[in-house]
């Protein structure tokens, strides 16, 4: 379960939470099961944030920073994950229906089980992703623009 503390500071915008995040690097924000369905979080600094199982759907991670995050089988559908670093995230069994990872960096990124349908792919590289074969693709909807698989 989420911490209160840390959702109540994530709430309260990118700015407050990435000054916060910078005063306390050791701290490894819990976030998991969070319902944060259509959140602005864009530019927010979630790395190393536990989001396990998070309700992420229809969520603005555009350009956030989860490099190490653990979003293992969170709901990321409708997602825009855009130019987010997601750089070594556990994003196993993740729900991306629908999601937006243009210009996302999933260098060392694990996708094992992670559910694509409508996923946009516009100039990603997946030659680094762990994991990608056993990703269960639901239908040739998937978009892969200019990345490599």
């Amino acid at each position: 379960m989420a911490s209160d503390e840390h959702l109540t500071r994530l709430r309260e915008g990118a700015a407050v939470w990435n000054k916060w995040r910078e005063g306390n690097p050791d701290i490894t924000p819990n976030l998991n099961d969070a319902f944060l369905s259509g959140a602005n979080l864009s530019g927010t600094n979630l790395s190393h944030a536990d989001l396990e199982g998070a309700n992420l759907h229809g969520a603005n991670l555009g350009y956030a920073y989860l490099l190490e995050a653990n979003v293992h089988g969170a709901n990321l559908s409708d997602a825009n994950l855009s130019g987010a670093i997601l750089s070594d995230a556990d994003l196993g069994g993740v729900d991306l229906e629908g999601a937006n990872l243009s210009d996302a960096d999933l260098y060392g990124a694990k996708l094992s089980g992670a559910k694509f349908f409508r996923t946009i792919l516009g100039n990603v590289d997946l030659t680094e992703t762990v994991g990608l074969r056993r990703s269960r693709p639901q239908s040739a909807e998937t978009v892969l623009v200019g990345g490599e698989l």
